[in-house]
């Protein structure tokens, strides 16, 4: 096959189903619909208003299958701060991903010295204030600062175009996302345990949900999916024999509903399992067991679970898939 009609095949595929990429350079203008991307630093940024310490700024990044920023050069920091101005305000700071790891030697999140990056500190910094200042902000100004790490500060997130991955089925850059066979949703088994509140932000932060299930063909589809994943593999401690999903009764005792408002009769599938539920009061949060039926189970339980993601509908990838080419 010619180059010419490998790049009509391309350009025609790319009509018919979501192909956030740059079909002539092969390279992705878009990452998620909550991130910016400046062509001029070939990365997606988002900028977090609600302020985290260093170390939860970094995890959310993470979730959100990024890093937190890194200015390469004296004009990223000045887009950074950019963002900040219309994201935030004008005397906004954020946290970087750059750190003190050893008293007094910054190095970045991965393992780069300061010095072979953009190293504009405001004066008189770093100074290391009662000997706790290990974290580093951009400044308003464009300057550095080093910061005690405890201290929470809005945040910046980066994913590089070069790095951004793109799953079509499931219009998400998470590959780990899959569509299940008969369902309308995909899904993402997670295998690190969890709490029930942890993961749910976890799907949040996925642009996703804990699963919801809506019939017992969904529950006998997802446990067919978990049981493909390597989950007799996992050694931390944690309950084994449940998995986490998207319902609760932490508003009323006894009375059960999804995440998102409904009874677990409105939404399709109430079958409990065997003497379930049976813990009121202490039991508040919902899981499964590995066959698929309901169990309530204490919310600071570390578990297994299941997000859920909706595609294809309008506020999705697919209506932004060349955003950012303007």
């Amino acid at each position: 096959m010619s180059t010419y009609h490998i790049m009509v095949f391309i350009c025609f595929t790319c009509q018919l189903f979501l192909c956030p990429v740059d079909s002539v350079i092969g390279i992705a203008t878009f990452f998620r619909r909550d991130y910016d991307l400046i062509h001029s630093q070939r990365s997606f940024y988002k900028v977090h208003n609600i302020p985290k310490s260093w170390n939860d700024a970094r995890k959310q990044c993470i979730l959100e299958g990024s890093t937190l920023a890194i200015p390469e050069t004296a004009e990223e920091a000045e887009k950074l701060r950019d963002l900040m101005s219309k994201k935030i305000d004008t005397n906004s700071v954020a946290y970087l991903g750059i750190q003190a790891f050893t008293k007094g030697f910054f190095f970045t999140l991965d393992g780069r010295s300061i010095n072979e990056i953009y190293h504009g500190w405001a004066p008189g910094q770093p100074n290391d204030v009662d000997n706790q200042e290990d974290c580093v902000i951009l400044s308003s100004d464009g300057k550095l600062n080093d910061v005690n790490c405890v201290n929470k500060n809005p945040f910046i997130c980066e994913k590089s175009q070069d790095s951004a991955t793109w799953n079509n089925a499931c219009e998400t850059s998470d590959l780990a996302y899959t569509r299940v066979a008969g369902m309308a949703h995909c899904y993402k088994v997670h295998l690190e345990p969890k709490n029930w509140p942890d993961a749910y932000a976890t799907c949040v932060a996925e642009q996703s949900y804990l699963a919801i299930l809506n019939s017992r063909t969904e529950s006998k589809a997802l446990i067919n999916l978990f049981n493909t994943k390597p989950y007799r593999n996992v050694t931390q401690n944690f309950l084994r024999g449940a998995i986490h999903l998207g319902f609760h009764d932490r508003f009323t005792e006894g009375l059960f509903t999804t995440i998102r408002g409904d009874t677990l009769s409105d939404a399709g599938f109430d079958k409990w399992g065997g003497g379930q539920p049976d813990h009121s009061l202490v039991e508040t949060c919902g899981s499964m067991f590995y066959d698929g039926e309901l169990n309530d189970i204490g919310c600071e339980q570390r578990c297994f679970f299941i997000c859920e993601r909706e595609v294809g509908d309008g506020s999705s990838a697919l209506s932004l898939r060349f955003a950012g080419l303007e």
